[in-house]
């Protein structure tokens, strides 16, 4: 959790001060980063929890739900990308993989627990 606030802020703070500022390339590279960290973070904290669980099927549970958040990314990023290359949408930054990511592990957990009840 403190992760993905640690995220959120980083991004925030690093496309602010880019998009009001005229910084050097080394400074820019610093701010890039910034929310590289704790994405670095969060996948260390999926890792360990992934090996430390005991229990198999929360385990389960946890690699189906990254696995469909994975489909998410690599179906989104190339659906667009198609887009994109023959011109029908805006370039989307690639940051943008990391909240897909996210929506898509929430949302196949979401829809597990619903099954559950």
């Amino acid at each position: 959790m403190m992760a993905s606030l640690a995220y959120i802020l980083g991004l925030g703070i690093a496309v602010t001060l880019w998009r009001n500022y005229e910084l050097a390339d080394g400074i820019t590279f610093l701010l890039a980063l910034m929310p590289i960290i704790p994405i670095l973070a969060m996948i260390w904290v999926m890792a360990r929890y992934l090996k430390e669980e005991t229990d198999e099927y929360l385990r389960h549970r946890a690699v189906t739900a990254s696995l469909v958040g994975l489909a998410a990314v690599l179906g989104v990023g190339s659906f667009w990308g198609f887009l994109e290359t023959f011109e029908l949408v805006p370039h989307v930054p690639g940051w943008w993989s990391v909240p897909i990511w996210a929506l898509g592990m929430g949302l196949a957990q979401l829809v597990w627990k619903v099954r559950e009840t």
